[in-house]
């Protein structure tokens, strides 16, 4: 079963990998937002290495199927769209907040300060490209990241507000969303991914992927640690 399937959150992605180095290592970069006890306790700054196997790693187009380990590899690239808190509530992500009277049509306002890894301002624009995006049967995209907007209308209103009309009521809309990880669609590319998440790509290999903090990340104090990298055998 696909990691779309279950619908995996970055704390799902972290903690189905637990048992091993790599979900270990990684509950430790974002700290007290995963809700791990090993991530409350460890000491900030510093780099981890975490080992994985190159056969898993197909890429980081975030809407097409992927493994717990390659979607573990680009959950720290990316962010989602909203967010469960650590009581299992939603929250906002990089969409902050929203409204709806019938789950049909949905106003979402977008986070504001958030900006790309190459210093882009996040707006609505960037998040109706990707409804387009994975909407189009060339995208891959698995039937869990198109079924919650198909036959949907969608606009960018203004930079910060994206108004969405379902074609039917989706009161499980926004624990859909939990696991999109928004992608900026419209330059896309697959060999150096550009995300709003707590670490930005420095390098991608055959052998070898590497990341640093990102240092104008939109979560306070996060992540934990200055870099991660990930051998591959």
């Amino acid at each position: 079963m696909s990691v779309h399937e279950r619908g995996l959150t970055r704390r799902h992605l972290l903690q189905a990998t637990v048992a091993g180095a790599g979900g270990l290592a990684l509950a430790a970069t974002m700290g007290k937002r995963d809700g791990r006890t090993l991530a409350q306790d460890a000491q900030a700054g510093g780099s981890l290495i975490v080992t994985i196997s190159k056969n898993d790693i197909n890429g980081f187009a975030t809407w097409q199927d992927s493994t717990a380990q390659e979607s573990a590899v680009w959950s720290v690239v990316f962010d989602t769209l909203v967010e469960y808190d650590e009581s299992y509530n939603v929250t906002g992500g990089l969409l902050e907040s929203w409204e709806t009277a019938d789950a049909i049509t949905w106003t979402f306002k977008v986070r504001q300060g958030v900006t790309w890894h190459d210093g882009q301002p996040l707006v609505a624009k960037h998040v109706t490209d990707y409804f387009t995006a994975v909407q189009d049967p060339a995208s891959g995209a698995v039937s869990n990241v198109t079924g919650a907007i198909k036959g949907a209308t969608f606009e960018a209103v203004d930079d910060q507000t994206v108004r969405l009309v379902l074609a039917a009521p989706n009161a499980a809309l926004l624990d859909n969303f939990s696991s999109q990880w928004l992608a900026r669609t419209a330059d896309f590319d697959n060999a150096k991914p550009i995300g709003t998440g707590p670490f930005t790509m420095n390098t991608c290999g055959p052998n070898n992927i590497e990341y640093t903090a990102n240092p104008t990340f939109w979560q306070p104090g996060k992540p934990w640690v200055q870099k991660v990298e990930y051998p591959a055998y």
